[in-house]
């Protein structure tokens, strides 16, 4: 597990990691 999975930035009430695959998880949120 990388140390940046670590950080989790708020997005719509959800935690997503800030990765390069934030974009997917953004969706999933909406």
């Amino acid at each position: 597990m990388d140390p940046r999975d670590s950080t989790v930035d708020t997005v719509g009430g959800y935690y997503v990691p800030t990765d390069p695959m934030d974009d997917l998880h953004c969706e999933s949120c909406q």
